[in-house]
């Protein structure tokens, strides 16, 4: 029995948070009502200096009532302005009609249904009102109109509104950004270089629509003993007449991807019906395939691009000898033929998809069985989470493949039955593919070893482990760092700051200055982006630091004070023969891998100039390497 008193409660009441700008003590202040219009002043009264200051409110700042009536709320207390002004209730993704926040609207002053025209004149109201030339006594007034003017930026490009209403601000995004399907799916599969060959994959279109679908099913509605949503007749109506517009939309879609496949088809085939006397032109003959030798060469170097080669090369060639035999033939019976084992490998196919998709379903089933029964060690545990996600990429690669073979035959029918052309320049095209076809079909891995294996080897090699200092805080990438490492690299360090610096190596390009960018010395980070966060230790100064390790992967660890300009150790603080122990338990990871302090040795004059000293903290395990510098001088 408790010996304490009946404790009293009231309601949870939303309070903004601020800083005094005299005195910068933190301090709260419960919303007015009636809700003030966004953009409206408030004067706020200083606890601490009895300061009065000004404060232009915005619904965004308002903390969502969900996150106030949750326990979470209570112990993490953070600034309100971070928050969404709509709750997001767990949802990863919005829709056009639900968007996942509605912050730019709410600083614009307009509903999420709201016209171009709306979002300018809204816009031009808010920036003549807001300029900070007509507001010289507020302090926050240019801070507020580049708000408005970010807002607008967003909500009046088509294409930057989608992605807001499905994934929020940038701000809101966790660090890297929400993860696109399409994006995604556009990356491992091809990349860029294979869109015109392909045109962008549905499967993942579709995968975010059963996304976005699956969270709004997720709401409050009544649901039946198998856990579907009981709807009215109305309710029933509505939704079998949005599944009849997504229907269409997907096949206007998908017309508008064969046209384009089909319009560059004959444009790339076009170099050897253009240029050949007849389909038995040995000299264009040889140029063409050297042409497709040298394409291929580069193809098969992106993600998945020998699978991808193959696969669209044997639809190329297989189409191309159907048309080839059921034209020269006795009766067709050729193409007959070719067209029954296109039908079977159809089949093979689809029964293969199906197959890997059970397997990863069972993997699934062996994980959540072995949890419940709570005899499943973290070693275990990895190793069918690494099984799953190979089962669930040959799933998704082989659901793909099924969409572009499919993709390709409906492209190369329509480039050799064209009725515009005649019955020669068809043949011509059909041997043309065929050379293409087996010329992508020739197309051979590597050292052994296939797209899906260094895909796994990244995901389980490199990118299992991360981890980054955040006491003190150490360097963060800028400017300078863009301008010696180029826009590539640039862009995968400040996408994943915890990430292993050897998938940003991975994309140097020329715009790499060996010189300036060193990334296996403090990441690649530049002293000139970070000037005003050096610190001043003296000697035999205690300096306590902290390690955010989100995956841990057996390694080596230490932490040394380093020269900026030799990039050598100077002094060696701290060591770890073994670090980040990926066999051990979250109960048997020792705390002084992520809690520790470091003492400042004696360093002479070395490091009494701002800019020749750092402190490099740096963790390598297989294939992946971690780094963290703090900037210092010594009194």
């Amino acid at each position: 029995m408790s010996v304490y008193p009946v404790l009293p409660s009231r309601p949870i009441l939303p309070h903004i948070q601020t800083n005094c700008q005299k005195c910068s003590a933190h301090l709260e202040f419960l919303i007015p009502s009636p809700q003030p219009r966004p953009g409206t002043l408030l004067q706020i009264r200083c606890f601490s200096c009895q300061t009065i200051l000004s404060h232009a409110f915005y619904p965004t700042q308002v903390p969502s009532h969900a996150a106030l009536n949750t326990p979470s709320s209570t112990n993490n207390s953070r600034p309100s302005s971070s928050q969404p002004s709509s709750a997001r209730k767990g949802r990863k993704i919005g829709t056009q009609e639900r968007p996942l926040e509605t912050g730019y609207y709410d600083i614009l002053g307009v509903p999420v249904t709201a016209t171009t025209d709306d979002i300018k004149k809204a816009y031009r109201r808010l920036a003549i009102k807001h300029h900070p030339d007509k507001n010289p006594d507020d302090p926050n007034a240019e801070e507020r109109f580049k708000e408005i003017a970010i807002a607008y930026q967003t909500l009046s490009d088509d294409q930057l509104r989608k992605k807001y209403n499905e994934f929020g601000p940038k701000e809101s995004a966790p660090e890297g950004g929400y993860v696109d399907p399409e994006e995604v799916f556009g990356a491992i599969f091809g990349g860029d270089r294979f869109a015109p060959i392909i045109g962008q994959i549905s499967l993942a279109r579709d995968m975010k629509t059963a996304l976005q679908e699956a969270e709004e099913a997720e709401g409050n509605e009544p649901k039946d003993s198998k856990g579907r949503p009981i709807l009215s007749e109305e309710e029933k109506a509505k939704k079998e007449e949005r599944d009849r517009k997504k229907a269409s939309e997907r096949a206007t879609q998908r017309a508008e991807r064969v046209k384009k496949l089909v319009e560059n088809l004959e444009r790339k085939l076009g170099i050897f019906t253009e240029s050949a006397t007849g389909p038995n032109d040995a000299d264009v003959t040889r140029s063409w395939r050297t042409i497709c030798q040298l394409e291929a060469e580069e193809l098969k170097r992106e993600s998945y691009g020998v699978e991808l080669l193959q696969a669209i090369g044997f639809v190329y060639a297989s189409k191309a000898k159907h048309h080839l035999a059921t034209n020269q033939s006795f009766l067709g019976v050729g193409g007959w033929l070719h067209n029954v084992q296109g039908k079977y490998h159809v089949f093979s196919e689809t029964v293969s998809t199906l197959r890997s998709a059970i397997e990863l379903k069972t993997v699934f089933d062996q994980i959540q069985a072995a949890e419940k029964a709570g005899n499943l060690s973290p070693e275990e545990k990895r190793k069918l989470e690494e099984q799953a996600a190979e089962k669930g990429l040959q799933a998704l690669f082989k659901g793909t493949k099924l969409e572009i073979e499919s993709i390709l035959r409906e492209t190369c029918d329509r480039v050799l039955e064209d009725p515009n052309i005649t019955r020669d320049k068809a043949q011509m095209r059909a041997v043309s593919m065929q050379i293409l076809g087996e010329v992508y079909m020739s197309v051979k891995k590597e050292n052994g070893q296939g797209q899906l294996d260094e895909v796994l080897a990244a995901l389980f090699g490199s990118s299992l482990a991360h981890g980054i200092v955040t006491t003190p805080a150490p360097r963060v990438i800028g400017d300078a760092n863009q301008a010696a490492c180029g826009a590539a690299v640039y862009k995968v360090l400040k996408s994943d700051k915890y990430g292993p610096v050897e998938t940003a190596a991975a994309k140097v390009d020329s715009d790499y200055d060996a010189t300036a960018c060193h990334l296996f010395f403090c990441r690649g980070y530049q002293y000139e982006d970070n000037v005003a966060n050096t610190r001043v230790y003296t000697t035999g100064q205690v300096v306590p630091f902290a390690v955010d390790i989100e995956a841990h992967h057996t390694g080596y660890a230490n932490v040394s004070v380093v020269n900026l300009a030799t990039q050598k150790p100077i002094a060696r603080l701290f060591t770890w023969p073994v670090y980040a122990n990926d066999t051990l338990g979250p109960s048997q990871w020792p705390k002084n891998e992520t809690s520790f302090n470091v003492t400042i040795p004696d360093l002479g004059d070395t490091c009494t100039t701002a800019g020749a000293c750092a402190i490099q903290w740096w963790w390598y395990a297989p294939k992946q390497t971690f780094e963290s510098c703090i900037d210092f001088t010594t009194a």
